[in-house]
């Protein structure tokens, strides 16, 4: 089935039908590096796994009528929930790349950002998922100008930090009013380490290393 992008959700190889995919809770626990693995079995039943073994269930639903939005329920105490619109039952097994930097990896670059939720919330989304996934829409996007059609990482980890530090740029963008404010700073300090952090990406894709963003020397 090739690659396409649901929402902020990457699906590798699923059947058609599945779309809107939305997820509350994604963390490193839950997760491979910000990947699931998927199961849609009959019945309009899904499973998803942390585990490319598909041993580890993080979360279940299903739908009782042919079409509709199937609620994805945490199990094993898992605290992963979501959703998904179906518009066909759909039966195999796929992938799903989630997120790329999480909530704790921002934290982990900055301390005290949790002050700057409200209630929980950062700009109307749970903690700072909203920043968390346009840092990956913007990496798909460039991903997708240097890598080969329908690519998939051969493991999400190494995007963790150019994401992080670009969630943490798009954070502090979001705060600063004026460009004269220690929050603009911030920003285009992040950007710069993103920047960075881009150069120095190794990426592996079906087994090959890839070092999209590496700057090139031309020789005249």
């Amino acid at each position: 089935m090739g690659t396409t992008m649901l929402e902020y959700v990457t699906v590798h190889d699923g059947p058609p039908g599945y779309s809107r995919w939305d997820f509350t809770g994604a963390t490193r626990a839950n997760t491979d590096h910000g990947r699931l693995y998927a199961t849609a079995a009959g019945l309009l039943n899904v499973t998803l796994y942390r585990d490319a073994a598909r041993t580890a269930a993080v979360a279940q639903g299903s739908l009782s009528g042919n079409t509709g939005e199937m609620s994805l329920s945490a199990v094993n105490d898992s605290g992963l929930s979501g959703t998904v619109r179906l518009e066909q039952a759909g039966t195999g097994l796929f992938t799903l790349d989630v997120f790329y930097a999480c909530d704790a990896d921002l934290s982990g670059r900055q301390a005290g950002l949790e002050q700057f939720l409200a209630a929980g919330q950062f700009a109307g989304r749970s903690g700072f998922s909203g920043p968390c996934l346009r840092a990956k829409r913007v990496l798909d996007a460039l991903l997708d100008r240097c890598l080969p059609p329908g690519w998939q990482a051969d493991s999400l980890q190494p995007l963790a930090e150019p994401a992080a530090l670009l969630a943490l740029q798009f954070v502090h963008e979001t705060l600063a009013a004026r460009q004269d404010e220690p929050a603009a700073a911030c920003a285009r300090a992040f950007a710069l380490q993103a920047r960075l952090a881009l150069q120095a990406l190794r990426l592996g894709v079906a087994g090959r290393n890839h070092t999209p963003f590496e700057p090139r020397v031309t020789r005249a």
